[in-house]
């Protein structure tokens, strides 16, 4: 059965879909489907390949961007993950084996521009406990601007370290008593 879970105005996540899903899903207007679960997960499991010439028959435009589950944290696969969400024709429907990947990668995709609480709610309130990405996502609610001013600052510190260091060696190199 069918069960669509609706993040955000055009983001929606699932778990794993069965070939009669396809014409559901384009039935309920979506444009776009991305799997993210890799094949060969489960025996059972339709092959991407598979599903995409399903997508097709349906009209439904169709991504596939494998993610294990061991690296639904990493920074580039959330860029991945974000990029889908920014350039795909909308509404888009993301799925894996249980919908939990994909709502973690639109949790921390989302999180800067919705909020910590907001996007934990969500989550919470569609049958995912996402507790355990609060501090992740604190870490990551630092925008690029920041980032840069904050290695910028570190750097512009132990460059003056460095340098105070020197003159000192260098001082006592010329007064050695």
């Amino acid at each position: 059965m069918l069960k669509i879970i609706h993040l955000e105005p055009g983001i929606a996540v699932a778990p794993q879909l069965a070939e009669p899903d396809f014409a559901k899903i384009a039935a309920c207007g979506f444009r776009t489907v991305v799997d993210s679960r890799p094949d060969g997960e489960a025996p059972d499991q339709l092959a991407h390949a598979r599903a995409e010439a399903v997508a097709c028959r349906h009209g439904l435009a169709f991504r596939y961007q494998p993610v294990m589950s061991v690296n639904v944290m990493d920074e580039d696969v959330v860029d991945a993950f974000a990029r889908l969400m920014d350039d795909l024709p909308r509404p888009i429907l993301f799925y894996c084996a249980t919908g939990m990947r994909c709502v973690i990668l639109w949790a921390q995709a989302a999180a800067l521009r919705l909020g910590i609480d907001e996007v934990l709610g969500v989550a919470h309130g569609s049958g995912y406990n996402l507790d355990f990405l609060r501090d992740t996502l604190k870490e990551r609610q630092v925008t690029p601007a920041q980032s840069r001013s904050l290695v910028g600052a570190v750097g512009a510190t132990c460059s003056l370290t460095r340098n105070a260091d020197y003159a000192s060696h260098e001082a006592r190199a010329r007064n050695p008593g």
